[in-house]
């Protein structure tokens, strides 16, 4: 936690600025099959979406 708060001080943030939010990727996986065209995206189970190059 540290480092982070690290980063957050070299961003000029702080945990006060910090949000945490939940997406149910299951519920999404339409939607972003419509606007990202999934074929070149990769949602993973970490809550990062992959977009591939190129």
């Amino acid at each position: 936690m540290k480092n982070m708060g690290e980063i957050l001080k070299a961003s000029g943030a702080s945990y006060s600025s910090v949000v945490k939010t939940t997406i149910m990727y299951v519920v999404l996986h339409a939607v972003y099959m419509e606007f990202l065209l999934l074929k070149d995206v990769m949602i993973s189970g970490n809550n990062s979406i992959l977009v591939r190059a190129g």
